[in-house]
């Protein structure tokens, strides 16, 4: 697993994970006192799924290093114990989780450029609202979203035939009827967005 450039609570946290799977001892008494999913392959959603697993079942794993202290490994006993590495992993896997559930979503095969913009919007949302999240993180997930979402998202958004949770900003729609009048300016389809955006007769 290549582990440049990710984030130390969960490279860490990937590392007693890899120690456990590997160690055939811990393995074992990790199977009998009903532990599981534990996995260090990164991809995808499986570092939030890791991380999930390393965090749902910390105090199992203490246990296992703390009742086999001579067998385990002194290093990983050293971290496993560290409250603070449980924390950091912990308040990292708050800001995963949310993403991998988007992904989640996104990567089925009737997924739509709308259920796109939804998801950003819901992230969006989540990340303003968390405690565990710095205003230099939030600027890049800000910098993330402008780069994700472009008019043509926001056009494919508008014209949705689903309920939609989320509304676009007023600078959004402007770039979206601006982009419309641009490339289709003189065939009638700018006041049929409109309408329907605000599902105006005849799309009441």
């Amino acid at each position: 697993m290549k582990k440049k450039g990710i984030p130390w609570p969960i490279r860490i946290s990937v590392d007693n994970i890899d120690y456990l799977i590997q160690n055939l001892l811990a393995k074992a008494k990790f199977s009998v006192v009903g532990g599981k999913g534990l996995f260090s392959d990164i991809c995808w959603n499986s570092v939030a799924d890791c991380l999930e697993a390393y965090v749902t079942q910390w105090d199992i794993i203490l246990k296992i290093c703390e009742d086999n202290s001579k067998d385990i490994d002194s290093a990983i006993f050293k971290k496993v114990s560290n409250i603070g590495l449980k924390h950091a992993a912990q308040e990292y896997l708050s800001l995963l989780k949310p993403i991998a559930v988007a992904l989640d979503i996104l990567q089925k095969k009737n997924a739509t450029i709308s259920d796109a913009v939804e998801q950003w919007k819901l992230l969006q949302d989540k990340f303003e609202e968390s405690q565990n999240l710095s205003l230099e993180k939030l600027q890049k997930f800000q910098h993330r979203y402008k780069q994700a979402l472009t008019p043509y998202h926001f056009i494919a958004y508008m014209l949705s035939p689903e309920k939609q949770n989320y509304a676009l900003t007023p600078e959004e729609k402007n770039l979206a009827l601006e982009t419309i009048s641009e490339l289709h300016g003189n065939s009638g389809l700018l006041p049929l967005v409109i309408k329907f955006n605000a599902r105006c007769s005849p799309f009441k």
